[in-house]
């Protein structure tokens, strides 16, 4: 190939194209790297697992919801006590400092380290996991802790903290429900018991109502065919009047109007109609207390059955919570893990110098694959050579073909271009075993191509994994300089 048709050194570079076979043989060379990292790891993190002190948890089980008694199951307008699930307000109760403040105080005292700077915040969150169980009263308590001696003491504060919690916190609210409706109904007594009173007194003088003076029994009351309220008194009265009535007409047919017997029922029956009349002052100020009794009496009666039903309530909320499970130790300790840390720690390891190696991939020089070769060398490519890594000698099979395709000459010089570090001897080795086959001794090593000479046949020799990607443009400026072709390139497979 003419020197005017290589590319310059920036189109060499951009014909660069890394790809995911290039990191994988790139890390493959890496491996040693990779894996002593992933061993240090391994070991480091086996090491920190055995170092850490062990943490022990416990638990215990409680129902949160008293149930009812079963006399009180018949009992109506009860509302219902038992719920299908916890209620998360009553769990964050149950997990504040007025509910679990003395439990703190107890650890505090309890462990041997120094707590002064541990917060009641942090020291909940860290130690304690409340877990109410799914469509059940039921929550578990977990407790941990590196002392194990401390866990059993502090479970059962905290069970006999719950425990009795129903008689201390819950039913404070009650307790003021209570006292105000007792209060409301003494004045409430007093009240009803006046307009009573006054009811009563007001009949009798007035001779209307009831025989005993108080309102007829029952809200809805009968009323006579004028509207006027009617009593017992009153229908007694009608009653009288009609029988009267019904004898004055039987009477009449047998007897005069001026005799004795229609005279006396004709004055009975005047004294009768004069009975049942009253002023309408009176009759309105006996409906007016007779309304005031009625609320009175409605307003205490509602009263007190509110009063019996919060005090049923708040005995039903005595009722302690029932621990279902006694607070345990597990027999396994919850931390360290210690095969969960060291399999993360050696993954992060391997991961680590993974990426590592794919990011010194990326951004090395070396040339990882043949198809990079192939962009960066515009000369024609003739033989990929396999050497063997124990005995670095080339197949025959490999020498005997090379040799009569490309070194047929005898009148001249052959050079094996080399541009990179013969590390490994590859090439010494390859130029040994050409010429050894061929019984030639015209075929040299060139690092310096400014010895070669016009006549020379030159060949350019690479290596994977040796060869960078700057080597081959810096040649290519220099061949171009010197006016030196180059026939062709072989490539030392040494992957």
């Amino acid at each position: 190939m003419k020197n005017e048709d290589l590319l310059d050194k920036d189109n060499i570079l951009e014909q660069k194209d890394f790809n995911f076979s290039e990191i994988y043989k790139f890390s493959k060379l890496n491996s040693k790297f990779i894996f002593i990292i992933t061993t240090l790891s391994f070991i480091l993190s086996a090491i920190h697992s055995l170092l850490v002190k062990p943490t022990w948890q416990g638990e215990f089980q409680i129902v949160l919801e008293a149930t009812a008694p079963p006399f009180l199951n018949s009992l109506e307008n009860l509302r219902a006590l038992e719920q299908t699930s916890i209620n998360k307000t009553e769990i964050e109760i149950l997990k504040s400092p007025s509910v679990m403040g003395e439990v703190f105080n107890f650890y505090k005292n309890l462990s041997s380290k120094k707590n002064e700077d541990l917060s009641y915040k942090l020291w909940l969150q860290s130690r304690f996991s409340f877990s109410p169980i799914k469509k059940t009263n039921v929550l578990s308590v977990k407790y941990q802790d590196q002392e194990i001696s401390n866990i059993l003491p502090i479970l059962n504060y905290v069970s006999t903290k719950y425990q009795n919690y129903p008689n201390n916190e819950r039913n404070k609210s009650l307790t003021n429900v209570i006292d105000y409706l007792k209060v409301q109904v003494a004045n409430k007594s007093l009240e009803s018991e006046k307009s009573l009173l006054k009811l009563q007194k007001f009949s009798f003088e007035n001779s209307i109502g009831e025989f005993d003076g108080m309102f007829p029994a029952g809200i809805d009351q009968k009323r006579t065919k004028t509207g006027d309220l009617m009593t017992s008194r009153y229908s007694n009265q009608f009653a009288k009047l009609e029988q009267a009535e019904s004898e004055l007409l039987n009477k009449s047919v047998y007897f005069k109007e001026n005799s004795p017997e229609i005279i006396f029922l004709k004055k009975r029956i005047k004294q009768l109609k004069k009975s049942l009349k009253r002023p309408k002052e009176i009759l309105i100020e006996y409906r007016t207390l007779s309304r005031k009794a009625q609320r009175d009496e409605f307003v205490l009666g509602n009263l007190e059955n509110q009063l019996a039903q919060k005090e049923i309530e708040r005995e039903l909320k005595k009722i302690p919570y029932k621990l279902i499970t006694k607070p345990t130790i597990d027999d396994i300790r919850v931390a360290p893990r210690r095969k969960q840390i060291v399999l993360f720690w050696t993954s992060f390891g391997f991961i680590g110098s993974l990426l590592i190696t794919l990011w010194r991939a990326s951004t090395s020089d070396l040339i990882l694959s043949k198809s990079t070769f192939d962009k960066l060398i515009p000369f024609n490519f003739l033989k990929k050579i396999k050497i063997n890594k124990k005995t670095k000698n080339v197949d025959s099979y490999f020498l005997d073909i090379i040799g009569k395709n490309c070194f047929q000459e005898k009148n001249k010089s052959y050079n094996l271009v080399v541009i990179d570090g013969d590390n490994n001897n590859y090439y010494s080795q390859f130029c040994s075993q050409i010429s050894s086959s061929l019984d030639k001794e015209n075929i040299f090593i060139k690092n310096d191509i400014s010895k070669i000479t016009n006549n020379d046949i030159n060949y350019l020799m690479v290596s994977s994994f040796s060869t960078k990607a700057s080597q081959i443009t810096d040649l290519l400026e220099d061949l171009k300089l010197l006016n030196i072709e180059i026939s062709g390139w072989f490539l030392i497979d040494n992957e």
